[in-house]
């Protein structure tokens, strides 16, 4: 635009001094007595206003290229109806990232199940499903704060942002499980009843015996038949027997198998003959 409106303002100059050139012409009355050089400056002021006029087209032309490809660069309503659907599919996979996350968590149930052998009887427990549910929670969240942030990852980068994602959601129930079965105990509830009236049994000794030469593990019922045993977590999942003794009653003994349970294991008595 500045050239342009210096091209013209030479023009318009060059026309002004063509045009004082003509009428100093126009006072001769023969055209041989016109001077030459009067000539020549008017052949040359001619050259420079065509250049100048062929000039301004070819900036003009430029501007108009110009604001042209600035108006294909501009959004306009198809190029914003047209971004809905990445949108669209943005959110989708942000919603399977977090259904992967689930399941993530649903495996790391698993995986920890097996490396306690069984230690809780019900893997899907409300405290696991709650934290499991916060970390898909947390992908979410992280998910949309970066996509409305518009943040350039790389490909890659995503790809392992989302693995250490599900990584530590697996980890929520695989951590406990390793950091449970490494030297802690956990309680074997066993209540003892009468089997003829179903009363409670206070003071009987409840013994656990793992075998292999080592010592059993006891507890002794409260006034509500009621013992808690602490088992060495390195025993969960095997089998092992239980043998109960109480005043009155004859001797009870049953395999079990060293679970956490959520309720206690019942032993109902016989009386003694």
């Amino acid at each position: 635009a500045v050239e342009q409106i210096s091209l013209r303002r030479q023009l318009k100059e060059a026309k002004k001094n063509l045009s004082i050139i003509l009428e100093r012409k126009s006072q001769y009355v023969m055209k041989t007595d016109i001077p030459l050089q009067l000539i020549k400056e008017e052949r040359e002021l001619r050259q420079h206003i065509a250049h100048l006029k062929q000039r301004i087209v070819e900036v003009t032309d430029m501007m108009v290229d110009d604001e042209k490809v600035k108006a294909t660069k501009r959004p306009t309503f198809q190029n914003v109806s047209s971004e809905q659907p990445r949108s669209a599919i943005s959110w989708a996979w942000l919603l399977l990232i977090a259904g992967l996350n689930f399941l993530a968590g649903v495996l790391g149930n698993l995986i920890a199940a097996w490396i306690q052998q069984d230690l809780f009887s019900d893997i899907f427990t409300l405290p696991r499903i709650v934290a499991i549910s916060i970390m898909t929670v947390v992908v979410l969240v992280v998910g949309a704060w970066v996509q409305y942030r518009s943040l350039p990852i790389p490909k890659w980068g995503g790809v392992i942002i989302i693995v250490i994602l599900l990584t530590l959601t697996a980890l929520v129930a695989i951590v406990p499980s390793i950091f449970l079965s490494d030297g802690h105990s956990f309680d074997y509830a066993v209540q003892v009843q009468a089997k003829d009236t179903g009363e409670s049994i206070p003071n009987a000794e409840v013994r656990v015996d793992v075998g292999g030469g080592k010592p059993p593990m006891t507890g002794i019922t409260d006034v509500h038949g009621f013992a808690t045993i602490a088992i060495d977590a390195s025993y969960s999942g095997q089998l092992a027997v239980l043998t109960v003794e109480a005043t009155g009653y004859g001797k009870h003994r049953q395999e079990i198998k060293l679970i956490l349970a959520h309720s206690a294991l019942v032993v109902q008595m016989e009386p003694a003959p």
